[in-house]
Formats: structure tokens, C-alpha cells, sequence
């Protein structure tokens, strides 16, 4: 059974097509996703697919990690074979949000692996660590002033006007945030 209620939303899989796009312009064919575990259906992970496959590109089962952040030493145990793995050209790393980016860059930094030069990796949610890390990471930012005050709006009618109406959701456009971390900067 499903309850009906009103939901302001970003369009996830909009915004992680929108990621593999930004990741393809760069020259990269070689991609991985590290995904959230127990997440049934990733709207991300199905974006970043679909970006791919309009480039051609298909992202191989075995460079999809879905892992449990909070499970410190698995899931850096996890990037760290998906970082370790031999590629013939850069590798771009597709990240469920800022922490498993965060978490990459950082194995990166320990493996000697030049960032974005030979990976590039991206993240979702644009935490205020995504623009301190070294180096800044290139994410997805949602519109959270816009969401608050939609879901402050939709609040108030149903209050007001005693609305009984079922649920409403409506969907925003996030914003693809590009930091160095996808970037080669030229010399």
C-alpha cells in the first residue's frame, strides 16, 4: 500500500544524465559507478547508464560497486579494487553522492593515482566538502532554497484551503557543479 503526499524532488536520473555527458566530453570511454547498497531502484545509477548508452557506451556490470558507506573498511576495501583494476585509458568514477566521492578521491591520493588525469571522479549533493577537497569535486547541486520554499507553499495551501486533494510531486532541475576533480586543466 502507498500513501499519498505531496514531495518536491529533483530528477535524478535527469542529473546523472546529465553527469555522463559532462564525463564522455572529457574524453573518457571507461566508467564505474559507486552506488549505495540495498538501494532497489537507483534513478542515478539508471541515468548514468542511459547517458552512456547515447554515447555507445555500455557500463560493464563489474564496475558497478553498490556499497554501504558506513561500513568504513568494506567499502574502501571495495574502491580500492575498482581503483586497482588495469584500464587502458582514464577511468571516470560516477559516485551516488559526495561521500563515496570524497572516500575516492582520498584512496586516489594514497595509490599514487593522479586525479583527474588518470580518473576522474564526480559526486551527488554538492556537500560543502565537495568544494574544500583537493581536488574540488564536480557534483550535482539541488536547488534547495527552490525546494523548501515549494514544499513551505504546497504546505501552507493545504493548510489554508483545507485542500484534500492527493499528493502532488513535483520535480526540479538540479545543476551539474564542475570542479577540477573531472577537469585536466591545460598547462
Amino acid at each position: 500500500e502507498t500513501v499519498s503526499c505531496d514531495a518536491v524532488l529533483v530528477d535524478n536520473q535527469k542529473a546523472a544524465q546529465s553527469m555522463a555527458e559532462h564525463l564522455v566530453k572529457q574524453g573518457i570511454r571507461e566508467f564505474a559507478y559507486i552506488g549505495q547498497s540495498g538501494k532497489r531502484n537507483d534513478k542515478r545509477l539508471l541515468g548514468f547508464r542511459a547517458g552512456l548508452l547515447e554515447h555507445g557506451i555500455l557500463l560493464k556490470q563489474e564496475d558497478i560497486i553498490r556499497s554501504d558507506y558506513h561500513s568504513v573498511e568494506k567499502c574502501r576495501k571495495e574502491i580500492m579494487e575498482l581503483l586497482q583494476r588495469k584500464r587502458s585509458g582514464r577511468l571516470g568514477i560516477f559516485c551516488y553522492h559526495d561521500l563515496f566521492a570524497t572516500r575516492t578521491l582520498n584512496l586516489c591520493h594514497e595509490l599514487g593515482i593522479k586525479v583527474p588525469e588518470e580518473v576522474a571522479v564526480a559526486g551527488f549533493d554538492d556537500l560543502p566538502v565537495a568544494s574544500e577537497i583537493y581536488p574540488s569535486l564536480t557534483t550535482v547541486s539541488y536547488p534547495v532554497n527552490d525546494m523548501a520554499r515549494i514544499a513551505f507553499e504546497t504546505l501552507y495551501t493545504r493548510i489554508k484551503f483545507h485542500s484534500l486533494s492527493s499528493g502532488i510531486c513535483r520535480y526540479l532541475d538540479s545543476e551539474l557543479i564542475v570542479r577540477k576533480s573531472t577537469v585536466i586543466q591545460p598547462n
